[in-house]
């Protein structure tokens, strides 16, 4: 299995749920203040990773691909907005109406609130301080702004999810469509997305890498089967 992305903020916890916002997790285009932690209240990967498949398998490794994105007072005032589109407004709204947003006076009372294991969360603040005060990071995290320790204290939910396959159809060097018995179905052909992304990246996930195959293959199917006719 592999997903192909880092999450995003769901309308609630009910599925399916609609995505309704999601939160800069690209360190090249937001430079992360907050830390991501899983259900057992531990960070799983360095925020500024900047290669976007050791994300997404760090995500793979968590259950339920759900982590929580958690930040202070003090970050919250001075960061830049951290979900995508949202003013500083619209995101201090969220916390007092919107399932996924949680706040609290305390760690504590957050990790309660949130479904967070409270002495595992206590701890990985704990340590992430004490790499902001030192600027040495045990995950390799290099930009570290502030620390998290001024109420109230927040937490945003993400769940992983994914937009293709890694499994498609099966076809032959013609782009036919095969059966279960390997024979060409008459007529019906498959290309792009519909041959899975494993056919074309492995077990990778490189962004856009089913477009192109979907541009070539199409041709290549027009092409042949007007040379057929």
């Amino acid at each position: 299995m592999y997903r192909s992305g880092f999450g995003s903020i769901l309308a609630s916890e009910t599925y399916p749920s609609k995505i309704t916002a999601r939160f800069h997790t690209v360190p090249q285009r937001r430079l992360p203040w907050e830390i991501w932690v899983g259900s057992n209240g531990e960070r799983f990967v360095r925020e500024d990773e900047p290669s976007q498949p050791a994300r997404e398998r760090a995500l793979l490794q968590q259950p339920e691909l759900r982590y929580w994105i958690v930040f202070d007072a003090g970050i919250f005032e001075r960061a830049p907005p951290g979900v995508i589109g949202w003013t500083r407004e619209q995101i201090h709204a969220a916390f007092d109406s919107h399932p996924m947003f949680a706040t609290a006076p305390t760690l504590a009372a957050l990790a309660e609130r949130a479904g967070i294991d409270a002495a595992g969360l206590q701890r990985t603040v704990g340590a992430y301080n004490q790499s902001v005060r030192s600027k040495r990071d045990s995950l390799g995290r290099t930009h570290l702004p502030l620390a998290i320790r001024r109420g109230p204290f927040y937490a945003i939910r993400h769940q992983g999810h994914s937009a293709s396959s890694v499994v498609g159809v099966a076809v032959d060097d013609r782009l036919r469509v095969l059966t279960a018995a390997d024979e060409p179905v008459p007529n019906l052909y498959a290309a792009g997305e519909l041959l899975g992304s494993g056919v074309m990246m492995g077990n990778a996930f490189c962004p856009g890498m089913l477009l192109t195959p979907a541009l070539t293959f199409g041709r290549l199917l027009g092409s042949g089967t007007l040379a057929e006719k």
